[in-house]
């Protein structure tokens, strides 16, 4: 079980995670390890892979969870296979409703290529979307996606990154 509320002492900053209603991808591996699913959890045992640039993974966060009392999503974690020694290229989309109408809300990003654990990347805003959409792009290697966890976050005393604020009506 994921524990949904942490507190990362060294940077003062309480965050909550979403539970994911769903999650769907743009291509699916019949190998178990490589399941989309397995983004969902914080094991370095399995990933999602897809070796095509373009390749999506789209959650849907639940907002009912008591211990959200209404905050929306500020924050975006990934952790990415072989994230050491390679940079991934991506972009974070949202959706108030599912037939591909998303919207970008930050320009291309880039992993540090310095860890495989989970890093941050900041939104503009709190939102609440009913899908949020992660668009891969490869990475400094290869097209190859190799994706260990996502999460979808609501942290406090955070510093916004550089993004622009997104109309999803």
């Amino acid at each position: 079980m994921v524990d949904h509320c942490h507190i990362n002492v060294e940077e003062e900053e309480k965050f909550f995670l979403f539970p994911i209603k769903s999650i769907q991808a743009s291509c699916t591996s019949d190998k178990t390890k490589y399941n989309v699913q397995n983004v969902l959890d914080t094991s370095y045992d399995n990933c999602w892979n897809c070796l095509k640039k373009g390749s999506y993974i789209t959650l849907e966060p639940d907002y009912t969870a008591k211990y959200l009392k209404g905050k929306g999503i500020n924050q975006v974690h990934i952790s990415f296979g072989y994230g050491q020694s390679r940079v991934y290229y991506f972009q974070i989309q949202a959706s108030d409703q599912r037939e591909d109408k998303y919207v970008n809300l930050t320009g291309q990003l880039m992993s540090s290529g310095r860890s495989d654990a989970l890093e941050p990347y900041y939104l503009a805003e709190e939102i609440k979307p009913k899908f949020v959409r992660i668009v891969f792009n490869g990475n400094n290697v290869d097209e190859t996606n190799t994706v260990f966890t996502i999460q979808l976050v609501n942290a406090e005393m955070q510093s916004f990154g550089n993004s622009y604020i997104p109309n999803l009506s």
